[in-house]
């Protein structure tokens, strides 16, 4: 288990009130790897703004940007209030608060668990042929999570007009963080969309338990309720 230095949480508090609560940015520091762990100490990063905790993981051989492998509201939980343990294949935070009313303390503590993705991709990427049209004849939508390409040419040679159409969907995944997405068209006529995958952005699942009804138990309570109703 990692704990902070005093040194480290005097900084932290400087640091806070030099920024303001509502735009606080800390790069935490981690513990010491399990011997197994894969990456290395500054190839992870734990980044708290508000009360938004965000880990990251980057391998120093990869020429990409680093994956968010995770998003969390911390809501009362303060950087000093958080630790973490690195395995090789999971981060584990951990978080205790306590706070004072009037009926006196009372504590709360919170465990995360965190899987560290192992060969996936941190970009989702779609390439196009677009070769003979202008930047300017390319014009690319977003509706939802679908992306529409159209290209339109329209130029008149010896009296004579003609038009070149293009036309195309691409239904992008859910983790793709569209706000932070690029495009990049190559001389050769290469269109090349990019964005970060965000596994924060996956939508949630959720697990419902299934009971049986006992079909002779709602008989009697049918045949009761039918009783009570003649007699009145």
């Amino acid at each position: 288990m990692f704990s902070w230095p005093r040194e480290e949480l005097q900084r932290k508090k400087n640091l806070s009130k030099k920024e303001g609560k509502d735009n606080m940015a800390l790069v935490f520091r981690l513990p010491t790897y399990h011997p197994t762990c894969g990456y290395k100490p500054d190839e992870i990063k734990v980044q708290l703004r508000g009360q938004e905790l965000t880990v990251t993981v980057r391998h120093e051989q990869s020429a990409r940007g680093p994956i968010k492998i995770a998003t969390i509201t911390l809501n009362q939980y303060k950087s000093e209030n958080i630790s973490l343990d690195v395995h090789a294949e999971k981060i584990i935070l951990h978080g205790q608060h306590r706070s004072v009313d009037e009926n006196g303390f009372e504590n709360s503590q919170f465990k995360k668990v965190i899987k560290i993705p192992d060969g996936v991709d941190q970009w989702h990427q779609q390439r196009l042929n677009l070769s003979g049209y202008k930047p300017d004849e390319i014009k690319v939508q977003l509706r939802g999570q679908e992306l529409t390409f159209t290209g339109k040419q329209r130029s008149e040679e010896d009296g004579l007009q003609w038009s070149r159409d293009y036309h195309r969907r691409i239904l992008l995944p859910d983790d793709a963080d569209l706000s932070s997405g690029t495009s990049r068209l190559s001389k050769e006529g290469l269109l090349t969309i990019e964005a970060p995958r965000d596994p924060a952005l996956l939508p949630s699942k959720r697990s419902f338990d299934v009971t049986m009804e006992e079909v002779e138990s709602r008989i009697k309570d049918e045949a009761n309720s039918s009783s009570n109703a003649e007699e009145k």
